[in-house]
């Protein structure tokens, strides 16, 4: 029940910060909107983490770790095009992204079973043995 409900709340919550981004017509507004609503998105996989003590925990919390970076870089780009920047994405924004792009890339393969590594290994590379042989 417990459960329900903090779904539920939360639900409620992306709803609102949505219904605010859409309905606001200042940019500074709706970039604080889109920040509240990144933020709001890797706290709940950190939540999800604690609460249901998965076996891989480690690698969620990197994929959480990376949605907060994508949060980031797209908050900063929306206040620096608010700002009316020339850039909207420079090289800090950019950085962010690849930073999220190597977490993610971290945690689905941490996710992955030993089996499921192995497979995907060999479909990816497979001369890859008889090159290192």
């Amino acid at each position: 029940m417990r459960a329900r409900l903090t779904i539920g709340a939360f639900v409620a919550w992306m709803i609102g910060l949505t219904t605010a981004y859409y309905a606001l017509g200042s940019a500074w507004a709706r970039a604080a909107a889109w920040g509240a609503i990144s933020l709001s998105g890797a706290v709940a996989m950190v939540a999800g983490v604690r609460l249901n003590r998965p076996g891989r925990a480690r690698q969620w919390l990197i994929l959480a770790a990376a949605a907060l970076l994508l949060g980031v870089g797209d908050t900063a780009s929306l206040f620096l095009r608010a700002h009316g920047a020339a850039d909207p994405q420079p090289l800090p924004v950019d950085l962010c992204y690849l930073a999220m792009f190597v977490l993610i890339t971290i945690g689905v393969l941490g996710l992955l079973s030993d089996a499921a590594f192995r497979l995907f290994y060999r479909v990816l590379f497979p001369y890859a043995e008889r090159v290192a042989r």
